[in-house]
């Protein structure tokens, strides 16, 4: 015989979310055992969860930036100090200014 709604004496009711807590810890959480280490696991997780920002465009603006400043020191445009300079402050600063 199955259950059927019409021969259950049981009807919906509302329940306290203390006793639905407990519940679930009687009888979910004493089922599970986790490893030593399942905080730094599920951090982990999380941390590679997610959009991972798109730095396509900035490479390639200091891509352009480190060829057009080779350009400059091979046409003898700019000196050697003015180069090395140039191209260190274009690799520490990614971004637009």
């Amino acid at each position: 015989m199955g259950h059927s709604w019409h021969r259950c004496p049981m009807r919906p009711s509302s329940v306290e979310i203390a006793q639905v807590e407990q519940e679930f810890a009687d009888q979910v959480l004493a089922c599970v055992h986790l490893d030593d280490d399942w905080r730094q696991t599920v951090l982990k997780a999380l941390a590679n969860q997610g959009p991972r920002p798109n730095h396509s465009g900035d490479v390639k603006r200091i891509e352009s930036a480190l060829a057009n400043l080779r350009k400059q020191h091979l046409w003898e445009t700019i000196d050697d100090g003015t180069f090395k300079a140039g191209r260190v402050m274009r690799v520490d600063r990614p971004e637009k200014p």
